[in-house]
């Protein structure tokens, strides 16, 4: 969880580095690995790092292309990086690390929008092209990371990953939305891409948008209805077969999110989902928790349920919720 901000301004060159520092600065407990903020004549950029992958300062941002051209800040992680790193080297780009940040800075260099498209992960970036004086966002497909934007009075737009950030920008109004309010009420959230301010929107889940000087235009670059299958695979099988695939494309999603340069943990909620998950990457990491009086330091909780695994993670009691254990007998516990 890094957290991005920035300002797309046109008149107010004296402030932004003010307005932006204090923007990331409220975004400080999202990244406290490292933190900075990129100036020029109409934009700024910020970025709190949360360090995953590739620790060294050449994962750092804002980050600025090879040939100087675009600058990125971003947050999530792009599952794929490795696949698309390889098509690009192909391409005679060139890496200094190892993560998957300078990996979608170079995609979106080499291909532009169309490499959205191509990314596997959650994620929530902005793009500055500094020849075209062009401002590029984009959202994941599920809506993972937050993506807020406001746009003022005065044509500049913001964007930030939380809301409490925007309370630094000039001509923010902390006016509530009485529908937002409703609506989170009755659905959980904000519905339509709007958010509790007037003014500040939510960039939908799927999505890119360009800002310059002419406005705004927002596109998507994947349909929710559109799945990416096999075209030799039955689009109807037998319930042995869907079971069968399904547990194949479980284990390489969980795979997949356990690429790191820092220990991994998982959050258990006590359903089946979580639960599931857990179970699929316990070779890869290790489970600490402290389990409830009277069970033994080798539980896993399910819904009330210590449930036997026949691999058990490694376990440390020395701090953690009770369900982050795991028995090697089946117990109940109620509490």
């Amino acid at each position: 969880m890094c957290g991005i901000a920035g300002w797309l301004h046109y008149d107010q060159t004296d402030l932004a580095p003010t307005v932006v520092g204090g923007m990331i600065e409220k975004l400080h407990h999202r990244g406290p690995d490292w933190q900075d903020v990129y100036n020029a004549q109409k934009i700024s950029l910020a970025h709190a790092r949360l360090s995953i992958l590739d620790l060294s300062p050449a994962g750092n941002q804002p980050m600025v292309s090879a040939d100087g051209r675009f600058v990125m800040v971003y947050n999530g992680e792009i599952y794929n990086f490795s696949e698309i790193k390889k098509r690009l080297v192909k391409q005679g780009h060139v890496f200094r690390g190892t993560g998957d940040s300078e990996v979608i800075l170079a995609a979106f260099a080499q291909w532009g929008t169309d490499a959205f498209a191509q990314w596997n992960g959650m994620f929530a970036a902005a793009f500055w092209d500094s020849t075209t004086e062009k401002l590029t966002f984009v959202r994941d497909q599920h809506g993972v990371k937050p993506l807020y934007i406001g746009r003022f009075f005065d044509h500049s737009i913001a964007f930030a990953s939380e809301l409490g950030a925007f309370h630094s920008v000039p001509g923010f109004s902390k006016t509530i939305r009485p529908q937002a309010v409703a609506e989170y009420l009755e659905y959980g959230a904000p519905l339509g891409g709007k958010s509790f301010f007037d003014k500040i929107d939510v960039l939908q889940p799927g999505h890119f948008m360009v800002a310059d000087a002419t406005g705004v235009r927002i596109t998507p670059f994947v349909s929710p209805l559109t799945y990416d299958c096999d075209s030799d695979q039955d689009p109807n099988p037998n319930w042995k077969t869907a079971q069968s695939q399904l547990r194949d494309h479980l284990q390489a999603a969980v795979s997949r999110q356990m690429v790191s340069d820092v220990p991994v943990g998982v959050f258990l909620s006590g359903g089946l989902d979580s639960s599931d998950d857990r179970q699929r990457s316990h070779r890869n990491f290790t489970v600490r928790g402290r389990c409830p009086r009277n069970v033994g330091n080798d539980c896993v909780v399910t819904r009330g349920t210590f449930w036997r695994s026949s691999k058990p993670a490694r376990v440390s009691n020395e701090w953690g919720h009770p369900s982050l254990c795991q028995s090697g007998a089946a117990r109940r516990w109620r509490g």
